[in-house]
């Protein structure tokens, strides 16, 4: 009698590793689409309020958000972190440049709020 063969209908559940929890999905949409806005913003603001190191920082802009969506996706809860720091930062910058605009705040408070709630939810999950 061979021993394996009763081991051939045992099968280990695994979780889907591209299954994600909805609002990670949220998050990261409206992250890309955060990034895209940035990179877009570039083109289209005045010549006059765009000072020389300001394209640049809005490209190392759209590379953190980037990174932080990344990290969103795969589920690592220090990214809500790093993008709080810097979406506050961001918005202290552009009060101070004078462009500030309470629309620039819409996309980063919804994914905070997500992120808020979904890293909850997976803290609950793990203990």
């Amino acid at each position: 009698m061979n021993t394996f063969s009763s081991f051939k209908s045992f099968r280990v559940p695994m979780m889907d590793e591209t299954q994600r929890p909805l609002p990670i999905i949220i998050i990261c949409t409206l992250g890309f689409i955060e990034i895209l806005l940035v990179i877009l913003s570039i083109y289209t603001m005045p010549d006059h309020l765009i000072d020389s190191w300001y394209p640049p920082y809005l490209i190392l802009t759209a590379l953190i958000i980037m990174g932080c969506m990344i990290a969103f996706w795969h589920l690592k809860n220090w990214s809500i972190y790093i993008y709080t720091a810097f979406i506050s930062i961001n918005q202290l910058l552009l009060f101070h440049m004078g462009v500030f605009s309470i629309y620039s705040l819409i996309i980063p408070t919804l994914i905070l709020i997500l992120g808020c709630l979904s890293m909850k939810n997976t803290e609950k999950q793990l203990s």
